[in-house]
């Protein structure tokens, strides 16, 4: 009898199709992906940038979203998305309608306007930051200038300058050195040290007044210094020159004579005509 003829073989299985360069555009990269770098110079506007490395020198809008590596900006720059950064350098201008995330270090001066949260791994800033959303810094946050927003959360905050924070500031530690008038909600950190300006003869002259007001301060540490606290709790409490807490839970270690504790009520100086 004859032998049986062997099965047909049967084809490999189909690899995935690729399209020959000459014939099709190469496949785009991931939208995860950053290739390549874009230097801007003078006004330019853009729907969105995905690069390693961008470098703007003049004004820059961008309607939709930033993810770069490295951002350096001298100049102005408007994002109508979010903003995604390893790095960002900043000076001049900054406007992001949607959330920032600096997972690196930030430095820079000028203007910053955030109209969503905020986050940074390292903050060092010179100039105006608002911002609409909470704030987080991982590590340190030094701003020398006026600070606004509705939380911030930082390992280390420094602060020289002005604030208007409504809800609460949370550090390891923090100082405070207030030149004008500021506001804060509730202040929790292992130490706090916040100084305010003291009137001097002339600011009293010129009925200049000044309110560096603090509803609350959580810590193990507190310094106070011409600073107006509703309610401290620590365990040692320094008040140093024109300081006033309404309340205090804790141990008063040190008290300046024109420091005052308990509720005061206090108003401005009644208009008149001087020369």
């Amino acid at each position: 009898m004859a032998a049986a003829s062997p099965p047909p073989a049967v084809p490999p299985a189909p690899g995935p199709t690729t399209r020959s360069p000459a014939k099709s555009a190469l496949v785009s990269p991931p939208a995860s992906d950053r290739v390549g770098s874009i230097v801007e110079s003078g006004a330019v506007r853009r729907e969105s940038v995905r690069v390693l490395r961008w470098s703007v020198r003049g004004a820059a809008k961008v309607t939709g979203d930033v993810d770069s590596g490295d951002v350096s900006v001298r100049g102005g720059l408007s994002v109508g998305g979010k903003l995604r950064a390893d790095r960002l350098d900043a000076h001049g201008a900054v406007e992001v309608m949607g959330p920032i995330d600096v997972s690196g270090p930030w430095r820079g001066d000028g203007d910053v306007r955030a109209a969503s949260t905020v986050h940074a791994a390292e903050l060092s800033f010179k100039g105006s930051f608002r911002t609409r959303g909470p704030m987080t810094v991982d590590r340190a946050m030094d701003i020398r200038g006026s600070l606004s927003g509705p939380s911030i959360t930082a390992g280390t905050l420094r602060l020289d300058g002005t604030a208007e924070v409504d809800g609460a500031v949370q550090a390891l530690a923090m100082e405070l050195r207030l030149r004008d008038s500021s506001s804060f909600g509730t202040l929790k950190a292992k130490k706090v040290r916040a100084t305010g300006r003291v009137p001097n003869p002339v600011d009293v002259a010129l009925h200049r007044h000044f309110d560096m007001k603090v509803d609350r301060i959580e810590a193990e540490e507190v310094e106070l210094e011409g600073v107006d606290v509703g309610f401290v709790h620590a365990n040692r409490i320094t008040l140093g020159r024109g300081a006033h807490v309404t309340a205090i839970e804790g141990k008063v270690v040190r008290r300046h004579a024109s420091a005052r504790v308990g509720p005061e009520s206090r108003s401005p100086p009644p208009y008149g005509l001087w020369r």
